[in-house]
C-alpha cells in the first residue's frame, strides 16, 4: 500500500509533465509504454493491500468507522485510476497528431489525478488517526 501513496501521484503529475515538454506522439507512446507498467506495479500494489486490508478488517470489524472509511477510500481511488486515467492512457497510447493533443488536455483525467493526492491523504490519515 505504501507504494500507492508515493507512486500513484507523483506518478499521475510525472507523466503528465513528461508528455506535456514532447512535441510528438511516437516519443510520448514510448513513455507511456513505460508508465503503462509502472501503473500495473501500482494498481497490483493497491489490490494486494486492499485484499489484506479486508481480512485483516475482517477481525477488527467492520463497523468501525475508520475501517469502512479506508476500505471506501481506496475503492475509490483504485476505481478513478482504473477507469478514468487507466483509459486515459490507453486512448493516448492509440492517438496520433492532432488527437493526441486534445486527449492529453482532457480535464476528467486531470481532475482525478488532482484528486488522487487528496484521497490518499484522507486515507493516511483515517488509518493513523482511529486505530484502536
Amino acid at each position: 500500500m505504501m507504494v500507492a501513496f508515493g507512486a500513484s501521484p507523483l506518478g499521475r503529475f510525472g507523466l503528465r509533465y513528461l508528455l506535456s515538454g514532447l512535441s510528438g506522439a511516437q516519443s510520448a507512446q514510448a513513455i507511456l509504454h513505460g508508465f503503462s507498467r509502472i501503473f500495473l506495479v501500482g494498481g497490483i500494489a493497491v489490490t494486494a493491500g486492499f485484499c489484506v486490508g479486508i481480512v485483516l478488517a475482517r477481525n477488527a470489524g467492520f463497523t468501525q468507522m475508520w475501517i469502512s472509511a479506508s476500505i471506501a477510500l481506496i475503492a475509490i481511488a483504485g476505481i478513478g485510476g482504473v477507469v478514468i486515467e487507466g483509459r486515459w492512457v490507453k486512448r493516448l497510447r492509440r492517438a496520433e497528431g492532432d488527437t493526441f493533443a486534445r486527449i492529453l488536455h482532457e480535464k476528467v483525467p486531470f481532475a482525478a489525478a488532482l484528486a488522487s493526492p487528496a484521497i490518499w491523504i484522507c486515507v493516511l490519515w483515517r488509518m493513523i488517526e482511529n486505530p484502536v
